[in-house]
């Protein structure tokens, strides 16, 4: 069986390989490829409190928790578990969290008010400059094929099969209106030397803030500016962005700034996963919002659970 698949990001390239190791045909079409993707933006770390809303993202979220652990004891792959302590202003723990075998409750007073609770897990950490090309040298010895190539109607795909993994881009290919950008703002630092390897994340009514440390850099975070689209630096929010990170890591003053990005995500209700009503060949599997990289493996799986039932 001959298999398109149209985007080249993170749920592409997942979907592509899985594909692949079950026997399949695959070519991707994209435009963009690493390190030009909005998943090359991304700070990328399995987000569990992000899952608690929907059982949908819960299940596909934990199903991609096997594949990561997998990928975690391959250096090269760029995966590492690391801890990441979650913060808030209220306490309560989310049932969800009992289903992780590390989690445990922070000692009080470890962050300045108004962060008095928090929680700590161990998760699974993203480093995308060296996983995105891992995953690319990956899909081309299982066999994969690349064609550099925007596609604008699926009537331009001679394939048995078709698979959208377009992102943002769905808007234009299906008229999809549930979809719409949303804008996400990051500052990229150098590592300092010791600097801690955990996660940090808090999050209020209004922003939330990350610091997450990679091999060779620290991204700082966040946004998440719901139909916005302007890919411009926006100076006040990185400002806020420093301010807000600095008082959760003070490691982070002998860092040095590197450069600003600003990427946009695919928001969408839900992700859409699913064979097309109207096209029998043709399956999508786009709107991730900021969680492709959490929910791409579990993802992937269900589209082959879909191909072999075609």
């Amino acid at each position: 069986m001959n298999i398109s698949i149209i985007g080249a990001g993170i749920i592409g390239l997942s979907t592509a390989i899985k594909l692949l190791e079950a026997g399949f045909d695959v070519t991707i079409l994209s435009k963009s490829t690493t390190p030009n993707t909005t998943s090359d933006i991304a700070a990328a770390y399995w987000a569990a409190s992000d899952l608690l809303a929907d059982e949908q993202k819960r299940t596909l979220g934990f199903a991609a928790r096997a594949r990561l652990l997998e990928l975690a004891q391959t250096p090269e792959s760029g995966i590492r578990q690391l801890p990441l302590l979650v913060l808030s202003q209220a306490d309560h723990k989310p049932d969800l969290w009992e289903t992780l075998p590390d989690v445990r409750e922070l000692p009080s007073g470890q962050f300045a008010p108004p962060w008095n609770h928090g929680f700590s897990f161990t998760t699974f950490q993203f480093d995308v400059p060296t996983y995105m090309p891992f995953l690319y040298q990956h899909l081309e010895k299982l066999g994969g094929k690349f064609v550099s190539r925007e596609v604008k109607k699926f009537e331009e795909l001679d394939a048995d099969v078709m698979i959208n993994c377009t992102g943002l881009g769905a808007k234009a290919l299906v008229a999809d209106d549930d979809l719409y950008p949303i804008r996400g703002q990051i500052m990229r630092l150098s590592r300092p030397d010791d600097f801690p390897e955990q996660i940090i994340t808090a999050e209020d009514a209004s922003q939330v803030s990350y610091i997450v440390p990679r091999i060779k850099d620290v991204i700082l975070g966040g946004t998440y500016q719901h139909h916005r689209d302007d890919e411009a630096v926006d100076q006040k929010t990185a400002d806020a962005i420093w301010e807000r990170c600095l008082t959760l890591e003070p490691a982070l003053s002998q860092a040095k700034l590197l450069e600003h990005r600003v990427g946009i995500r695919p928001g969408r209700p839900l992700p859409r996963l699913e064979r097309d009503p109207h096209q029998a060949n043709l399956i999508h599997n786009y709107g991730h919002g900021s969680l492709g990289h959490t929910l791409a493996w579990g993802c992937a799986e269900r589209v082959l659970e879909i191909v072999k039932s075609l």
